[in-house]
This record gives C-alpha cells, sequence and structure tokens, in this order.
C-alpha cells in the first residue's frame, strides 16, 4: 500500500490550496481586519495579567464591537444595527438628510 502525497490527498478532498505564505495578511482578510481593530482599540494592554483579565478585556471589548462600533464595510452602522434591521431606517434617514443639505447647496 503506497501512501498520497499531501497535495494529492488535499485534492481528492477538494480542498483549495493558497500560496500566500505564512504571516500574510491575505490569508483572512476578516480575521485580520478585526486583530488590527483590537491592537489599535485604545486601552488594549498587550499583556494581561492572567486568563480573566484577557476574557473581561475582550468581553467589553467584543460588546463595544458589535454594538457601539460603526464599521465601514456595511456602511457605517454597527453589526447589531445591520442583523436587526435597524440600518434600513438610519440608511434612509441618512439620504434625507443628504438630500436636504444637496438641495441648499447644489
Amino acid at each position: 500500500m503506497k501512501g498520497l502525497s499531501l497535495v494529492a490527498f488535499l485534492t481528492q478532498l477538494e480542498v483549495g490550496l493558497t500560496y500566500s505564505g505564512p504571516r500574510v495578511s491575505d490569508d483572512n482578510p476578516f480575521i485580520e481586519s478585526f486583530f488590527k481593530s483590537v491592537k489599535y482599540r485604545v486601552g488594549y494592554p498587550k499583556v494581561f495579567s492572567g486568563i480573566l483579565s484577557a476574557r473581561e478585556w475582550f468581553a467589553r471589548f467584543i460588546d463595544w464591537y458589535n454594538n457601539e462600533h460603526r464599521h465601514s464595510g456595511i456602511g457605517y452602522v454597527t453589526p447589531h444595527e445591520k442583523h436587526s434591521g435597524a440600518d434600513i431606517l438610519i440608511f434612509e434617514r441618512r439620504q434625507i438628510t443628504l438630500d436636504a443639505v444637496a438641495a441648499v447647496h447644489p
């Protein structure tokens, strides 16, 4: 019995291969963007005193990230607003404001 090479095995499983090297930011752009938000957040301690302090800090961060932080990729609304459907009213009100300003300053 002869074993398959890793590449042949992954191809057989229909796993897509990536050609980016290690520590390349295009490997997972979503987690890279999230990690940048973590690193540049005011108050990020860089070193935690223990697992409990890390869990507490990240619980507060995740709450802020989902309920307060306005994301550019989803039209400057929070993920909570987007998932709850509140973004529709926000976008309508925003458009009314933009139309009013455009009417005053064409």
